[in-house]
């Protein structure tokens, strides 16, 4: 039999960003600042050692930095990432100098249930560098060989320290694992991080890509999803706004949307709920004339065209631009959806989020670097061609409605960017009230 053998912190789990959040906030609250990096200098170690290192003598403020970190971890478990290629692995006990609780109570909320032991800090006597924890894994769990797969300095040295305590044996080796954790850009502000193939995004709206996949509409693989966070494949693809073509992608774009919008969905949200989400938006704006006469525009033609919006109600995407769709081998595969029940779901939105893309919006905000002005504009015509007269002028309203929701975002992460959707506000909006998109407007 053969034993993996596998720290937890950075190993079997990428914790590098919980730890450092619930340690800043332990610390913060106490009156002391500490950094991303100072953590990582003592990992795989005890933060007895930071303390040391910031000449912290006083055992109440270390008891109480270690009670906080305790109490409160599990709100920060949303932040880790479970290290799926080594935890799909079989015959595996996790040897850590964590404590044995936090580790099962992290395995709990991953639902892993096939660990065969584990070996913390407080089931030893010395915590590594010391080669007791590997020890007593080997004493503990009898194989005629064994993997140790460790990151950490510390680690390292612990598990060769424990080759040589038991012998010649045992068949021992040992692989140094370094986890590469990049962040991804999310437009939303999600945080969207990547480690080895798999995406870790932390968001709510998690439901709405579940509701996809049962209903046969191409999606990432998920493989693990709660109402905190969603794990699923990177998908190695093309972002349809990079390469858009109406002959090549029209018919399949418009096939995708009919699909979403045909899964059964009963909402009860209202056009005038949807409507005072806009108003509270257009606060943050009061001292902008143009801005707030904008948003009274929007908000009164919804409105008075409710009846319409309400009958058109069915499921969507809610954020169904040409950046949220990947084409990977001719297919087009939909990411990031953005539905949940307390929101207006109509696939108007969806079409009108698709208006946003033949505006440049990806081009505008440095998601792609590729115009593609001629295809875009032709993607516009096109939809509008398919459209009732009736929905036309509600759909180039309910896209204008987006880029007014967009504003506080955009104000909140550069003032550039805010001023790019201003901007495209603005020029929407004069476009509508000259029927420049042939639209007849109330006004």
């Amino acid at each position: 039999m053969h034993i993996n053998l596998l720290d937890f912190d950075q190993v079997l789990f990428y914790t590098r960003d919980a730890l450092t959040r619930v340690y800043q906030e332990a610390f913060r609250l106490h009156g002391f600042s500490i950094t991303e990096e100072q953590l990582m200098e003592i990992e795989g170690q005890s933060i007895v050692d930071l303390f040391d290192k910031l000449n912290i003598q006083d055992d109440s403020i270390r008891t109480n930095i270690r009670r906080y970190k305790k109490d409160n971890y599990k709100s920060y478990f949303k932040y880790i990432i479970p290290n799926l290629d080594l935890i799909n692995m079989p015959d595996k006990v996790i040897v850590s100098n964590a404590s044995s609780e936090d580790i099962a109570e992290i395995l709990t909320y991953y639902n892993i249930t096939d660990v065969m032991g584990i070996i913390g800090r407080d089931l030893v006597e010395r915590m590594k560098p010391h080669p007791d924890p590997y020890v007593k894994a080997i004493h503990t769990f009898p194989a005629e060989s064994y993997t140790i797969y460790e990151d950490s300095d510390t680690g390292l040295a612990a598990a060769e320290a424990a080759i040589k305590a038991v012998g010649s044996r045992y068949k021992i080796n040992i692989i140094k694992v370094e986890l590469e954790v990049s962040e991804l850009k999310g437009g939303s502000g999600q945080l969207i991080r990547k480690l080895n193939n798999k995406i870790d995004k932390i968001t709510e709206t998690n439901s709405a890509l579940m509701t996809l996949m049962r209903n046969s509409i191409p999606v990432p693989e998920i493989y693990f999803s709660n109402n905190d966070k969603i794990i699923m494949d990177y998908v190695d693809g093309d972002l349809l706004c990079n390469q858009y073509s109406n002959e090549k992608h029209f018919k399949k774009l418009m096939a995708l949307q009919d699909n979403i919008k045909k899964i059964n969905y009963i909402n009860g949200c209202s056009t005038d709920t949807y409507v005072r989400r806009l108003e509270s938006h257009s606060k943050y704006f009061s001292a902008d004339s143009e801005l707030t006469y904008t948003f009274n525009y929007c908000s009164r033609y919804l409105l008075e065209h409710q009846e319409i919006f309400n009958r058109e109600r069915s499921f969507c995407h809610g954020d169904f631009t040409l950046s949220n769709i990947i084409v990977k081998d001719n297919d087009l595969i939909v990411i990031d959806p953005n539905i949940n029940e307390n929101t207006m779901s109509s696939w108007l939105l969806d079409i009108s989020k698709l208006l946003q893309s033949t505006r440049g919006y990806e081009y505008v905000f440095g998601i792609s670097n590729k115009a593609n002005d001629l295809e875009l504009t032709g993607l516009r015509k096109n939809i509008m061609n398919s459209l009732s007269p009736e929905l036309v002028p509600l759909v180039e309203i309910l896209e204008l409605s987006h880029w007014l929701r967009m504003l506080k975002y955009k104000k909140e992460i550069g003032h550039n960017d805010f001023l790019k959707a201003r901007d495209m506000t603005i020029t929407i909006l004069k476009e509508l009230k000259s029927n420049s998109w042939q639209t007849q407007l109330l006004y």
